[in-house]
């Protein structure tokens, strides 16, 4: 993501990064202590007024839910050196942190959808009194600016819609679009819910008029924001799960990032998805639109490139220096490894043979859609045993054939 003039990433373990064109490499920031396993990070949402990062962290509960680690949200200032701050208390069982139209921070919970509406810090007129200035009894810092009667029970998810600012919450099988009115206030426009089979942990995106809703079985369901009937259903990767979504700006593209590190592009118009050429494929850990409508890819853990939306030139690339320590990782110690046998992974063999599936939970994480899923690779150590036994067993057949007994 964008912050002004600044490159900031978020690694697997939630720390947060901030691009040094001086050193060429990146610089930990903000959360810059990795969580134990088990926890995902949401934002940081950047706000420009104020220049500074909000984020807020959940861990897994088990059974796909999510629940907050801490109660307040974590606050950054770039004047202050991006260090880490507790803001206010967050709503109860917050889910997701987005952006209104204004650029307001909103935060959605199980009670509904709320703005931020200042800061504790907020600079806010005092009282006067005998010559001394009293502070103004500070009220709730989050203001409810959703329908009163929500309960947005886990499984949830939340996307808002880059032009209209309009939101889609998912919760408990059902998709709500509430459209965005007068004073920043969203009001329910229509709900539907979705059959039984498909109540599950989902990621979202909203673009233009289409509500997209990925499944765990790789089902990506695109419906009228009018009247959330299925306008079209499509599958583009069979054995691997959709983890992230991100709309353009103009509403007509959405980015896929799945768990088996493909990235593909979703024509929402046309109904149908491509594979696009991008350096990475298979090793893609994010793609999010930024505000010009350029994409950016974040592959190999540390590499981010910035691509066109429609031909997929490379605009420009943040790559770090590699060090000593990598390159004896990259360049010796994995080729090693790799021509060796590993009948330890002989399991993941097996595994996929009996659920077809292509990648597996961590362990601490059980079915959160945007947690990162261990890659299986099911033949990798077929072929590297059966590659091994065949040197081993020519190097003896040549030994034993030079051999005078």
């Amino acid at each position: 993501m964008e912050a002004g003039d600044t490159l900031i990433a978020v690694d697997e373990r939630g720390v947060t990064k901030q691009w040094n064109e001086e050193r060429r490499d990146w610089d930990d920031i903000f959360l810059n202590n990795g969580p134990p396993g088990g926890v995902r990070t949401l934002g940081p949402v950047y706000d420009s007024e104020g220049d500074r990062l909000m984020a807020a962290r959940l861990r897994n509960a088990g059974f796909g839910g999510m629940v907050m680690m801490g109660s307040n949200l974590q606050v950054a200032v770039r004047d202050n050196g991006w260090q880490r701050t507790d803001g206010p208390s967050l709503p109860r069982g917050t889910f997701a942190l987005l952006q209104d139209a204004d650029g307001k921070l909103l935060a959605i919970g199980d009670e509904g959808v709320f703005r931020l509406d200042r800061l504790p810090d907020d600079d806010s007129p005092g009282v006067s009194l005998f010559g001394f200035q009293l502070p103004m009894a500070s009220g709730p810092e989050f203001e409810r600016v959703g329908p009163a009667s929500m309960n947005l029970n886990s499984p949830a998810a939340a996307a808002r819609e880059p032009a209209s600012g309009n939101l889609a919450i998912y919760h408990e099988g059902i998709v709500d679009v509430l459209r965005r009115g007068e004073k920043g206030r969203y009001e329910n426009l229509v709900s539907r819910e979705l059959p039984s089979e498909e109540n599950d942990n989902v990621v979202l995106a909203y673009a233009g008029e289409t509500v997209v809703v990925a499944r765990t079985d790789g089902k990506l369901l695109l419906l009228n924001e009018e009247t959330l009937e299925p306008r079209t259903e499509l599958q583009p990767v069979e054995r691997s799960k959709p983890r992230f979504l991100s709309a353009s700006p103009d509403g007509n593209q959405v980015a896929i990032v799945y768990q088996d590190g493909q990235v593909w592009m979703l024509d929402v118009q046309g109904g149908h998805a491509t594979r696009p050429r991008v350096d990475g494929q298979g090793d893609v850990s994010a793609a999010v639109f930024d505000r010009s409508g350029q994409l950016l890819v974040a592959s190999h853990g540390t590499r981010v490139a910035s691509y066109d939306a429609k031909n997929f030139a490379r605009q420009q690339s943040w790559r770090p220096n590699v060090s000593r320590i990598e390159w004896i990782y990259e360049w010796i110690l994995m080729p090693i490894y790799t021509v060796f046998p590993k009948p330890a992974e002989l399991n993941n063999t097996i595994q996929y043979l009996l659920t077809d599936e292509t990648t597996v939970d961590l362990p601490f994480v059980s079915g959160d859609a945007q947690s990162k899923r261990q890659q299986l690779e099911p033949w990798a150590p077929v072929w590297s045993g059966a590659a091994f036994i065949v040197v081993v067993l020519g190097i003896a057949c040549f030994y034993i054939e030079r051999q005078e007994f």
